[in-house]
């Protein structure tokens, strides 16, 4: 069943940046992006690069001994990611034990400005066992219909968090929520990372692709994906 629709995602209009408080926290200097815009369009990246897509302890989905992992980088309030990774968790659980989702962080502060405050959120969700519950009831409400701190706040309540923690946490600089972000981004940026979603696909031999929405589906029904997700592990 297909997993995604035919979309190129969300691009900055110059610099990928994080914005607003959470970069004051942050202090990131994020490298100007070299954007491209061929649609679909799918490469190899190089095995050295293999520790800048998969991070030590990262958000997972998914059997750790699936033989198919996708790396998302993603803007929790860019449409295209809130379509596709609701899809692609789901495909992990109709696909069990041959795929695994990683998730990680490419705020675009330019085109949603809330960005970074939600996957701030996220990472300390992370550490009580509910970033995927607040990662999908977030995306669940599209980027336009919740706008404020107090509602993310409340998002955060429904999957089990403390909001006035969360307040506390978000306003020291030190916490490490950040620099678990921090690394996300940093790691996009020298992988050349220029829009959201941006896929990596890692199968242990092969090659690994680097796709975009409408290039990962043609993907995983190539070889040597299909078979892999045919076969039971």
């Amino acid at each position: 069943a297909p997993v995604g629709d035919d979309e190129s995602g969300d691009r900055p209009s110059g610099l990928l940046a994080m914005g607003g408080m959470v970069a004051v926290m942050l202090g990131l200097a994020i490298a100007p992006a070299v954007l491209t815009r061929n649609v679909g369009r799918t490469a190899t990246i190089e095995e050295s690069k293999a520790d800048r897509i998969v991070p030590p302890n990262p958000h997972t989905y998914g059997a750790a001994t699936a033989p198919i992992t996708v790396v998302e980088f993603s803007d929790i309030c860019c449409p295209t990611c809130q379509k596709w990774t609701p899809k692609l968790h789901a495909f992990v659980d109709t696909n069990p034990g041959r795929i695994r989702l990683i998730y990680r962080h490419l705020p675009i502060v330019q085109l949603h400005e809330t960005a970074p405050l939600l996957a701030a959120i996220s990472e300390i969700a992370a550490e009580s066992g509910k970033f995927w519950p607040f990662l999908l009831e977030t995306m669940a409400l599209g980027k336009a219909e919740k706008t404020t701190l107090t509602d993310y706040l409340a998002i955060a309540g429904n999957v089990g968090l403390k909001p006035d923690v969360i307040q506390k946490r978000l306003a020291v600089e030190t916490d490490p929520i950040f620099a678990r972000m921090t690394k996300d981004v940093n790691d996009a940026v020298s992988l050349g990372v220029n829009s959201t979603p941006t896929f990596f696909v890692l199968v242990k031999g092969q090659p690994i692709k680097v796709t975009d929405a409408n290039g990962l589906l043609p993907l995983l029904e190539g070889e040597p994906y299909a078979s892999l997700l045919k076969n039971a592990p």
